[in-house]
């Protein structure tokens, strides 16, 4: 029997990057439902609602841990604030993609979830 390593957890100064989980679908409908911080990705459709999140958190479970990796950016004090997802398409090099609720552009959060990614 082959065992997959999941997800990690991750700590930052700020920030705890996690897998995303059952429970996490209403913060991201509200986030992902703000039409500037969805155009600013290439995946996320709008609008977005809980049903989409749901499907996102389905896909994130089942994605192969050997080649991708979906995060959650846990804010110490405000929640979840954004994601960070790592893919790797077939025949091509790993794709990074991130996004940052607007309450929380300018604030160094994606380069710090980037930053700790790589250590």
């Amino acid at each position: 029997m082959c065992l997959i390593e999941q997800t990690p957890t991750i700590e930052t100064r700020r920030l705890t990057l996690r897998a995303p989980a059952p429970g996490d679908e209403t913060r991201l409908a509200a986030l992902m439902a703000d039409y500037d911080s969805a155009r600013m990705t290439s995946r996320v459709p709008h609008p977005y609602d809980v049903s989409d999140a749901v499907e996102f958190i389905t896909r994130a479970q089942s994605k192969d841990p050997r080649t991708d990796h979906n995060f959650l950016l846990e804010h110490e004090d405000e929640g979840v604030i954004g994601g960070l997802g790592f893919f790797t398409p077939p025949g091509e090099p790993l794709e990074v993609g991130y996004w940052v609720g607007r309450n929380w552009w300018g604030r160094g959060f994606a380069s710090e979830a980037l930053q700790s990614s790589e250590e």
